[in-house]
């Protein structure tokens, strides 16, 4: 039988998609805030609490997404109060991203239904496959971005 890789990846990304909406609905329902804005939220607030400054090119990096997808989530975190937007000092036209004290809030809510869900997801898989199943993924992403 032919391995699709590329079908079995999109399957599990599905499967897991799925899960973190079941999983995860609360929030959204409670704040606003799709699994998606939960986890670049979360990424801002470690950032913040390592006093380093996020700005949207960051957050388009790290999710590896579209300057219009970052936009729209932004856009809604802020109106939520999730988050504020700061000017730089030197140089207005920079927005440094900053979680409000509603956004930490949220933030220590869903971080422990994640490491939940991260353990089911996790349950029965070895640390050793574990660190294969990581390094295969990374070493995917890397060739995906070398495509043309």
């Amino acid at each position: 039988m032919q391995r699709l890789t590329g079908l079995i990846i999109s399957s599990l990304d599905n499967s897991i998609k799925r899960a973190v909406g079941r999983r995860m609905h609360v929030f959204e329902e409670r704040f606003g805030l799709t699994p998606t804005q939960n986890w670049v939220l979360a990424y801002i607030n470690a950032r913040n609490a390592e006093n380093t400054d996020v700005f949207q090119r960051d957050i388009e990096a790290h999710f590896n997404i579209q300057r219009s997808t970052a936009t729209g989530i932004l856009q809604l975190m802020e109106k939520n109060g999730l988050i504020s937007r700061v000017s730089l000092d030197s140089d207005a036209r920079m927005k440094r991203i900053v979680v409000t004290p509603k956004g930490r809030e949220v933030c220590e809510m869903s971080r422990s239904a994640k490491d939940e869900m991260e353990a089911e997801l996790l349950s029965g898989i070895s640390p050793e496959d574990l660190a294969v199943f990581l390094r295969v993924c990374e070493t995917m992403g890397e060739n995906a971005n070398n495509i043309c």
